[in-house]
């Protein structure tokens, strides 16, 4: 789990940056899982978001104005959805940046950052700097081990017992509140990663203590990761990632952990408003709690619980790319502008391609001097000859821009004839249009919200 950057120093400045910023959550997919014996308590019941607009990964950095969210798609294809800024006084969301400028600078007023500068993605620290103070964390087989580094002396510092067991362990820093050094219990297995507990370093009284998976998880046994480590002030929440019945890392947990280390509050993804699935990121700030699952973005104060998803509508970048049918995997063509694409609905994913039908017909023109060899004409459609390129043309005209396509091996394609002129036939393509995700742009919208009657404030049921 290492992401090239782990282990190099960094000033306490820069450390107290990096730690309000985003952590970048690696999907990890287990073989195997084992049932959950506690059963999460109901919750409140909601409308469940779309299941093809699932998250892989969300970065966050909350600013004084806004909060900018930076999202993906799940593994394999980690589809860049775009960036998107929350403006707080208005409760409106703004899209930054598509999947073609999702590398681009994000600009905040004259000033423009990379985004990878502005959310700062890390896995954690193996060695960080306080106040002239060095402080590197290691395991050996039976304890975690704190090196304090200061005049060029070192101090060490040992845990207690850590479980048995011979797996790689990669203990990173990972938050830092007043006085303590928070850190990730990250274990490698069978070429696996998950975690074996959470534990955190006192810098005035050197203790290390430990918190192990029965105060995290509902059933010790289940294996489960730790996506997140936040808090705000001496606030710390946690993230989780788990597996339940057959499933692995599918659903997730938010934990608030109190000031003497125990755990406060425990929810449950899919309960209390809070989207189903995998908890990707937890990051409280002014407005609330934000709680970002692979299904959806929820924003919990006292007030309040409002439920975002990536919106049903898509707009359509012209001269963009699509194909005509998801068979065709990364294959596709490019759409001559002045053909109109202007916007419709996100109907479907399939790898990197999103299914839209657009908002207004999206027919285009093709030559029947191609046929019979390229595809095959009917009273009122033509069937595209598998294996063929056809040229598609926004006017029946030779000299128009042509978008090529190479038909699939299979299955068939049938478009519906809307309109001929000699020697030109004009098909509804609007069905089969397939976008590649650099010629889409993605919106985020509120889809559900219910009162909080103090949620945040009120004390955890037993």
């Amino acid at each position: 789990m290492n992401d090239g950057r782990e282990g190099e120093f960094f000033s306490p400045i820069k450390f107290l940056v990096v730690i309000s910023l985003t952590l970048i959550v690696l999907a990890v997919v287990f073989s195997s899982a084992q049932a959950v014996s506690a059963v999460p308590p109901s919750g409140t019941p909601k409308q469940a978001p779309q299941k093809f607009f699932t998250l892989g990964n969300a970065e966050i950095r909350s600013e004084a104005d806004s909060v900018y969210f930076r999202l993906r798609g799940p593994k394999p294809e980690k589809t860049p959805f775009g960036i998107f800024r929350y403006i707080r006084v208005t409760g409106a969301w703004e899209t930054l940046g598509t999947a073609a400028s999702f590398n681009e600078p994000i600009a905040i007023g004259a000033a423009k950052f990379p985004p990878d500068e502005f959310f700062y993605p890390r896995l954690g620290y193996q060695e960080v700097e306080i106040l002239g103070k060095t402080y590197r964390m290691d395991t050996t087989d039976e304890r975690a081990v704190i090196v304090a580094r200061t005049d060029g002396k070192d101090l060490f510092m040992v845990s207690a017992q850590l479980p048995p067991g011979k797996e790689k362990r990669a203990y990173r820093f990972r938050y830092l509140t007043p006085g303590r050094l928070w850190f990730d219990m990250r274990i490698e297995k069978d070429g696996r990663t998950f975690s074996e507990g959470l534990g955190f370093f006192d810098i005035s009284t050197h203790e290390i203590r430990l918190i192990p998976p029965e105060k995290l998880v509902p059933d010790p046994k289940t294996p489960f990761i730790i996506t997140e480590i936040s808090g705000r002030r001496d606030e710390v929440w946690v993230g989780i990632a788990y597996c339940k019945e057959q499933e692995c890392l599918s659903d997730g947990i938010v934990l608030k952990i109190s000031a003497d280390g125990e755990v406060a509050r425990q929810w449950f993804s899919g309960e209390k408003g809070i989207p189903p699935g995998t908890v990707l990121r937890v990051n409280p700030d002014d407005d609330g709690l934000w709680i970002v699952t692979t299904n959806g973005i929820t924003l919990v104060n006292n007030e309040k619980i409002r439920c975002f998803r990536i919106s049903e509508k898509a707009g359509i970048l012209d001269g963009s790319v699509f194909g005509l049918s998801p068979v065709l995997s990364k294959m596709g063509l490019n759409v001559a502008k002045g053909t109109g694409f202007i916007g419709g609905k996100l109907v479907e994913t399939k790898d990197i391609f999103f299914k839209i039908k657009p908002e207004r017909a999206a027919r285009l023109w093709v030559s029947e001097k191609d046929a019979p060899a390229k595809f095959q004409i009917a009273s009122s459609s033509i069937r595209l000859v598998p294996g063929q390129t056809v040229d598609f043309r926004p006017e029946p005209d030779m000299s128009a821009p042509a978008a090529s396509f190479e038909g699939p091996r299979e299955p068939r394609i049938s478009l519906k004839v809307t309109d001929r002129q000699t020697g030109w036939l004009r098909a509804e393509i609007s069905d089969m249009l397939w976008f590649a995700p650099d010629g889409v742009m993605l919106s985020v919208e509120e889809y559900a919200s219910f009162p909080a009657n103090n949620f945040l404030s009120q004390p955890q049921k037993p």
